[in-house]
């Protein structure tokens, strides 16, 4: 992998983790309007509850945000691979 190519691929994965905070930040603007609408309408909450439509909303942010962290997790990964990769060739260079 050339210096280039290996600085173009982490650059790729920055890019990847900008969609997934705005992913996260979706999710989590969907748990606080559901906080908000279970403060401030408790009764038909507790209808939602028991309908199970809460529980749905809880779930698809769940699932959002496991998505994105194991998301991120593997984009770290790579990214610390690269960078590896990166340093080691400066080492490599002034070996020779």
């Amino acid at each position: 992998m050339t210096d280039f190519s290996a600085v173009l691929e982490l650059e790729c994965s920055t890019g990847l983790t900008i969609t997934n905070l705005e992913d996260m930040e979706g999710a989590l603007e969907l748990f606080y309007s559901t906080l908000e609408g279970m403060r401030e309408h408790p009764r038909i909450s507790a209808h939602y509850v028991e309908e199970g439509i809460i529980t749905k909303q809880l779930l698809a942010i769940h699932r959002i945000l496991k998505s994105i962290h194991e998301e991120s997790h593997k984009e770290m990964e790579q990214a610390s691979r690269i960078i590896e990769t990166l340093a080691v060739k400066p080492k490599e260079e002034a070996a020779s």
